[in-house]
């Protein structure tokens, strides 16, 4: 949401530190007292202590906000480019030493890569990075252009994961490991984290699903995907308004996610589809994917 840069890459300032030293003896004066001359004196100098000169992780970063840019990358699978929005957290730097947490946002199926920005999850990021609550991390919202076509014939999971992915860990400093990768979404977007966790176990160490419905036919797969996830498995949480009309869908798969020992969190709020509802609650989904980053 993530050295300061108001655009993508913004290579930090160093302050060079400066001495003052000399490889010429510093020469004491003379006076004559007698006809004899009396020998010059000196004194070595001493050396100057020299202070490091600061990285750029040593500079404090006096931004605060991230910025946002439209990136389009290209994808093989889907035969055209995959437009999205990356935010970069307040001084983001290419070169810092341990990299950045990398978080993917899917819009809803009626929604476009800016819905997450709109509903304020960026304007948080800002304000918890600069407060420190928690750390810089990068914030990836990606479009879904057929997003009416069906779950089954689109190939956008396989995308995201085959295409996307590794563009985004070759062109930005994000750490490595799979634990600080998350990925989350609010409705059709919640689905396809959800199916991404289980058939690409490997890609993101925590899935969102917000707002879940369930594709039509996964209810049908999830006993072969519980049995396929083995040496990874991500941290889920799903959460739906009480009054939300598709909770009578949804709710069956996390039931027999919890009957089948598959660690979850779920929570049931006041509140239905809607904007308000994920408005009400970006701010407990961007602490539960940043939680111990």
């Amino acid at each position: 949401m993530n050295a300061c840069q108001a655009t993508p890459v913004f290579p930090g300032d160093s302050v060079l530190a400066t001495s003052v030293s000399s490889s010429t003896p510093f020469i004491l004066s003379t006076k004559v007292v007698l006809p004899t001359l009396i020998h010059k004196a000196t004194i070595t100098p001493t050396a100057t202590e020299i202070p490091p000169t600061p990285t750029p992780t040593d500079i404090p970063c006096i931004e605060m906000t991230g910025s946002i840019k439209e990136v389009a990358f290209y994808s093989d699978t889907l035969q055209e480019d995959i437009k999205t929005n990356i935010y970069l957290p307040p001084c983001y730097n290419p070169n810092r030493d341990e990299g950045y947490p990398l978080l993917v946002m899917l819009h809803g199926q009626n929604g476009v890569q800016d819905q997450w920005i709109n509903l304020g999850m960026t304007d948080l990021a800002d304000e918890w990075i600069t407060s420190k609550k928690i750390k810089p991390l990068v914030i990836v919202m990606p479009f879904e252009r057929l997003y009416l076509l069906d779950s089954y014939v689109s190939k956008f999971d396989s995308a995201l994961v085959e295409d996307l992915l590794p563009q985004l860990l070759d062109q930005y400093n994000l750490r490595s490991e799979w634990a600080y990768r998350a990925i989350g979404g609010l409705s059709r977007g919640g689905n396809w984290a959800v199916r991404i966790g289980f058939v690409f176990p490997d890609a993101f160490g925590r899935v969102g699903a917000h707002s879940f419905t369930t594709f039509a036919g996964d209810m049908g797969r999830v006993q072969d995907w519980i049995q396929s996830v083995s040496a990874y498995r991500p941290a889920l949480w799903f959460d739906i308004g009480e009054t939300d009309h598709y909770r009578q869908f949804s709710e069956p798969f996390v039931l027999y996610l919890q009957q089948n020992q598959v660690p979850l969190e779920y929570t049931v709020n006041p509140g239905g589809h809607t904007i308000d509802y994920w408005e009400e609650h970006v701010d407990e989904y961007l602490a539960w994917y940043t939680r111990d980053w």
